[in-house]
Formats: structure tokens, C-alpha cells, sequence
């Protein structure tokens, strides 16, 4: 992958992404592709929470380990995160050292209209995705 086609924290090693939907969106698990170069640059972590309007504030929808290991353009799933939300927030954290840090894709997995998956590209230099 190139750059283009990637979200890039060059010089950090955690960083976050924010992602807000035209309307509230019901997923059934989320997957994160690596970007297809520098492994060692993958997030280690990550920490998902939903934003909540009533409560004024993000909750947490869950910590994982993103073990991608030194394999590029590989998906890991969780299809035990679950939600319904309008904005969903995502703390990363590669625990390499601070090579910087990188990631290709953010996927919702969904079942509304119809089962599909929204995939999320996250590009440089946008901290927040709309969808």
C-alpha cells in the first residue's frame, strides 16, 4: 500500500480515528485490515467506544489485541463487538515502539436492509470518516 492509500501516524504510537455515520448503524463485529507494508507498523491495540448523545459521552465497546503478527493485508475479526451507534471512536496503540503506526481498513460488519459489510478506508490526512 502506499500512502494514499492508508491512514499514517508517522512519528506516534498510538493515535485514534473517529468515524460518524449519516444515520445510526446496527453492526454485528468489526475486522481491521493491516496496510501492505512495515508490519512492525500495525497497531498492537485497540480500544472501541460508541458515543452516547443522551449520556454526553463515549462508552466502551471493547479492548483488543490486534495480533497481525509480521503478515500485511490480513484481517482480524471480532464478531463479539457489537453495537448501535452514530459515532464510533477507535484508540490505537502499537506497542512496537515508535516506528509510528498504520492501519488499511476499519469494517463493520451489519445487518440492516439487507447483511453486508461497510468497509471503511481510512485515509491520510482525515482523523474523521464520514459515512
Amino acid at each position: 500500500m502506499e500512502l494514499w492509500n492508508k491512514w499514517a501516524a508517522p512519528h506516534h504510537n498510538a493515535s485514534w480515528v473517529e468515524i460518524e455515520f449519516a444515520q445510526r448503524l446496527m453492526f454485528k463485529g468489526i475486522s481491521f485490515r493491516s496496510a501492505g507494508d512495515h508490519p512492525r507498523k500495525a497497531p498492537t491495540e485497540v480500544n472501541i467506544r460508541q458515543w452516547h448523545p443522551l449520556e454526553g459521552g463515549w462508552r466502551e465497546i471493547g479492548l483488543r489485541r490486534l495480533e497481525f503478527g509480521m503478515r500485511t493485508n490480513f484481517t482480524l475479526t471480532f464478531p463479539e463487538l457489537h453495537g448501535d451507534a452514530k459515532r464510533v471512536r477507535f484508540e490505537f496503540v502499537n506497542l512496537h515502539g515508535k516506528e509510528g503506526i498504520q492501519l488499511g481498513e476499519i469494517i463493520f460488519h451489519h445487518f440492516g436492509e439487507g447483511v453486508g459489510v461497510i468497509a471503511a478506508p481510512i485515509m491520510q490526512p482525515q482523523p474523521t470518516a464520514f459515512i
